[in-house]
């Protein structure tokens, strides 16, 4: 689900500027973190992207899926 919700920010991705090896790898440790439900590492990956670069959609997007995905998912 989150892969073709991925597809949606492609447009974006093109007008915000290059994504570097570095973001690359943290986003895509939060997304599998989002998968095995590890909800604070996918928060912590997201932060560090926003951190790398802050005006890209990037880091935000990670951290409104594994936000969504808490929310859904958390029996707490």
């Amino acid at each position: 689900m989150l892969r073709i919700a991925s597809l949606l920010l492609l447009p974006s991705l093109a007008l915000s500027g290059s994504i570097t090896p570095e973001m690359d790898r943290a986003l895509n440790e939060g997304l599998d973190a989002i998968y095995t439900m590890d909800f604070d590492a996918a928060d912590s990956a997201s932060r560090k992207v926003m951190e790398l670069s802050p005006e890209h959609p990037y880091g935000h997007f990670g951290y409104a899926a594994a936000a969504l995905t808490r929310y859904i998912y958390e029996t707490d």
